[in-house]
């Protein structure tokens, strides 16, 4: 069964981009890509900008924007891999604690693609409504640990704003080193992956580490909706500005 993770075979993330540095009113690097006609299968030119930006008030912000000459589906996130501890001393992402205001799950069939059900999160290993670690649940949850995609709360509501408002929707926490973030995010899902589908590897230092060493909080909006009609849509059509931002809080906690 073909699928187009992460954009297809060639997504984006396998694309050179252009870039340029800006230094107000926040200092940050726009990236900017054309998309032709046809590419992965996708219809009409895609122009994308993605504009990473740092505040004075210890914030990373991602900016994302698309326009399109022909109607399209565009569902873009961010891929970033967190671990709040001790990364040189090789501590994996088991004892960050995550809380995230999402009621609902995407239920997956055996190849990990919608079937089209949003599932409660209530009574099940998904629930992070209240705080929790990565590692009290990640066996039980599925033997590759952590690959969902979790519902906002307030899905249908944010999306009746135009454009939607950004909001808090989460917090991750490193429970040794007090360091964490707040999320915060236009989009009405979060992926939550744990790293369970990558191979052992050698970081900086010569330091060998295996899988959960890190978590992906990927705010986007729900994977599949063209095989799903009663998801949120995901087309943008021509006159349309595609316009999302996910923003990064940091803190410390003594």
């Amino acid at each position: 069964m073909g699928n187009t993770l992460h954009g297809g075979e060639t997504g984006f993330h396998t694309r050179i981009w252009k870039f340029e540095q800006f230094e107000s009113p926040k200092a940050g690097v726009k990236l900017t890509y054309t998309s032709a006609n046809g590419e992965e299968g996708f219809p009409g030119t895609l122009s994308v900008a993605v504009s990473y930006s740092l505040t004075d008030t210890d914030e990373l912000v991602m900016d994302f924007e698309a326009t399109t000459d022909a109607p399209t589906h565009v569902n873009l996130t961010n891929h970033t891999f967190w671990n709040l501890s001790d990364w040189q001393a090789g501590n994996d992402a088991l004892d960050m604690e995550l809380t995230l205001a999402a009621d609902r799950y995407t239920e997956v069939d055996s190849t990990l693609i919608p079937t089209g059900k949003l599932l409660a999160v209530e009574g099940t290993d998904l629930d992070f409504r209240t705080p929790c670690t990565i590692g009290k649940r990640y066996k039980t949850v599925d033997k590759n640990g952590y690959d969902h995609c979790l519902v906002l709360t307030d899905m249908e509501e944010n999306l009746k704003s135009q454009p939607p408002q950004q909001r808090e929707v989460g917090t991750l926490v490193d429970s040794k080193s007090g360091r964490g973030f707040k999320l915060l995010t236009t989009q009405p899902a979060v992926q939550v992956y744990g790293g369970g589908f990558l191979p052992k590897a050698t970081i900086m230092g010569g330091k060998d580490i295996d899988r959960w060493y890190c978590l992906c909080l990927e705010a986007q909006h729900l994977p599949d909706t063209p095989n799903h009609p009663a998801f949120p849509t995901t087309v943008l059509r021509p006159g349309e500005a595609y316009k999302h931002t996910t923003t990064h809080q940091f803190f410390h906690r003594a």
